[in-house]
């Protein structure tokens, strides 16, 4: 899997546990699309923590290095935290 399929995969389970029916896809065009849509402290949490969990099983990925990535993922992709 490459990497852009695996950030893919991250913003579609984000929108998945924060409620949303849309998925990558749907949101590629729109500018500024992760903010336009929400997500709760609890939900952001869980993302995280699948995030993390995703990166150390599916990719091999050193846990440390998984919690790095993720504070990327959602300074760059992250939905509005409320």
């Amino acid at each position: 899997m490459t990497r852009n399929m695996n950030v893919i995969k991250l913003i579609d389970k984000m929108f998945e546990i924060a409620g949303h029916a849309e998925r990558y896809e749907d949101v590629k065009h729109i500018d500024g699309w992760y903010s336009k849509y929400t997500i709760t402290a609890a939900q952001y949490r869980e993302f995280v923590k699948w995030g993390e969990n995703y990166l150390t099983h599916s990719l091999n990925m050193y846990s440390k290095l998984a919690k790095t990535e993720m504070q990327w993922f959602t300074l760059a992709y992250g939905l509005k935290v409320i």
